[in-house]
């Protein structure tokens, strides 16, 4: 089995803002809950031996409350190792990042992250659909697995990995 390097976006993607549902966070902060079942495909990833590394998109002083969400859900440091954390102000920097790190899957709500992340050679795009699709915005000018849970990006890993 080929172990994977596996990028993983936060919101949209892990955290789930489609319904509009809030929890409260150990410090009082609100935050989204995650996807159904997506830390427990994590917690399987990282059995397997995959690599997970976080890039997502932010704004810009939000490192702090985007950490804190990641500790909230258990997802940082248990899953994710800190030095495996990166932040961008543009979704354009994820291609060049997800390169620099030897990323082999991306798994990312947005069309523009894949377009770019074909421009970055990163050979592997999930597209996640479980909260919005933004195809109708945006042209995909790549080709994606698409998976509207978490169970649908489990099965993509597995299967990219036996490749």
């Amino acid at each position: 089995m080929k172990k994977l390097v596996i990028a993983i976006d936060v919101g949209d993607t892990l955290l789930d803002r489609s319904m509009g549902k809030i929890v409260r966070m150990e410090s009082g902060r609100l935050t989204y809950p995650t996807f159904p079942c997506a830390i427990e495909t994590m917690e399987a990833i990282k059995r397997a031996g995959h690599k997970m590394v976080i890039i997502s998109k932010i704004d810009p002083g939000a490192e702090a409350k985007v950490t804190e969400y990641l500790v909230h859900h258990q997802i940082r440091p248990d899953l994710v190792d800190y030095e495996d954390l990166v932040f961008c102000y543009d979704r354009a920097e994820k291609g060049p990042i997800a390169k620099r790190l030897g990323v082999d899957v991306i798994i990312d709500d947005r069309v523009q992250v894949h377009n770019s992340m074909a421009a970055s050679d990163i050979p592997h795009r999930i597209l996640f659909l479980g909260g919005h699709d933004d195809r109708d915005i945006y042209t995909l000018t790549t080709s994606v697995l698409e998976a509207r849970s978490w169970m649908n990006v489990f099965v993509y890993i597995n299967n990219l990995s036996q490749q």
